[in-house]
């Protein structure tokens, strides 16, 4: 059997083309970020190399959740499916999970009493029942708890109209914060988001070729047009909510939805009508619905109350 190297030796020369090179004479190229990457730092407020483009928030957060490195974690339920699933994969059975108030809120000093044994605490804000807390509080204890890296998931921010954390990113190193053109960009369908952070250990899971040119031009574009759709938004779920709060329990929330205290009459006047979802906290349920823009808000309210 032959024990010598039988490979030849690779070049130390580097490739001549770059990697934004436009290779279209072998039939293929890779999409350029640069151009992306000095839209979101300059309408952001914040250094691009924090910047790592991702396929969605998904792909953002199971990135930040993935890490081997931190593997106690916690998060407040109910909130989006997956960040429970991702913990229970990458995190340990010391993974501890809190519930919400029954008003939908966040419980802020029931968090400060488990975070010192955690290494990340994952909190959207909003999250996709509507519960959120203020920027302070949240500064607050990222500050207090800077061995803890905060995973904060703005996903639904747009609708929330609250101070964004992500011109924090530069001042503090124990903080990531998502963002999505899914929402309010009504980007669903292209799949871009992104997650910034100065950690270096987080910057370095950043995958490769996350979305594609089409994408990126998109996402540009929708900046043009992300205020109206979320004032068109806004209008509606005020509205939905005006025609419906003398009938049924309407709860104080932020994001492009409506939340009601459970109603045996409003679940089945919206089955003939309208796609909802039912949660519980505890033994208290709830039924959410999708906000719709102020002109579908109007003949949605006469389709539930018709006969």
């Amino acid at each position: 059997m032959r024990s010598d190297n039988i490979f030849q030796k690779v070049s130390d020369k580097k490739w001549p083309l770059s990697r934004n090179e436009n290779l279209t004479e072998f039939g293929s190229r890779y999409p350029d970020y640069s151009e992306l990457h000095e839209f979101l730092e300059t309408k952001f407020d914040i250094p691009r190399q924090y910047i790592c483009l991702t396929s969605g928030a998904e792909e953002a957060i199971r990135i930040c959740l993935s890490s081997p490195n931190y593997p106690n974690r916690l998060n407040f339920i109910p909130t989006w499916g997956l960040v429970s699933i991702f913990n229970n994969l990458y995190g340990t059975e010391k993974v501890k999970e809190l519930h919400l108030k029954q008003d939908l809120s966040y419980n802020i000093s029931k968090l400060k009493k488990h975070i010192e044994n955690n290494q990340i605490v994952y909190l959207a804000n909003p999250n996709n029942v509507g519960s959120f807390t203020t920027a302070s509080e949240l500064i607050e204890l990222i500050k207090r708890f800077n061995k803890t890296i905060f995973i904060i998931d703005e996903t639904y921010a747009e609708f929330y109209f609250y101070e964004s954390l992500i011109r924090f990113v530069p001042i503090y190193k124990n903080l990531i914060v998502v963002k999505s053109f899914s929402k309010a960009f009504g980007l669903a369908s292209k799949r871009a988001g992104f997650y910034a952070t100065k950690h270096k250990h987080f910057i370095d899971l950043r995958p490769a070729n996350p979305i594609s040119d089409e994408t990126i031009e998109s996402v540009i574009k929708s900046f043009d047009t992300v205020d109206l759709a979320v004032d068109l938004l806004q209008k509606g779920k005020k509205y939905i909510s005006k025609e419906l709060k003398s009938e049924f329990s309407v709860l104080k929330t932020k994001g492009n939805f409506i939340v009601f205290k459970y109603s045996d009459i409003l679940e089945m006047r919206l089955r003939r009508i309208s796609d909802y979802q039912v949660f519980s906290i505890k033994k208290q349920k709830y039924i959410k619905i999708t906000a719709l823009p102020i002109d579908l808000a109007v003949e949605f309210i006469k389709d539930l109350q018709s006969e």
